[in-house]
């Protein structure tokens, strides 16, 4: 299985990133339990870290409009 991949960004949180990436913060779990090897402290995500996401993520961020 070929997940997204997430590059970990300066202030990014798994709850942030399961926000941005799937629409529910409340999913930051299951990011966490793909990454339990990788990921040492879910508090203090290591900036340029490169994480999987679950196969129904979008790996890149939407765009806000200005």
């Amino acid at each position: 299985v070929v997940r997204p991949v997430y590059k970990v960004r300066p202030y990014d949180t798994l709850r942030s990133i399961a926000r941005d990436t799937m629409g529910d913060a409340r999913r930051a779990d299951d990011i966490l339990d793909l990454n339990r090897d990788v990921i040492d402290d879910p508090s203090h995500l290591i900036v340029g870290q490169l994480i999987e996401l679950p196969e129904d993520a979008r790996a890149s961020r939407p765009r806000t409009r200005n």
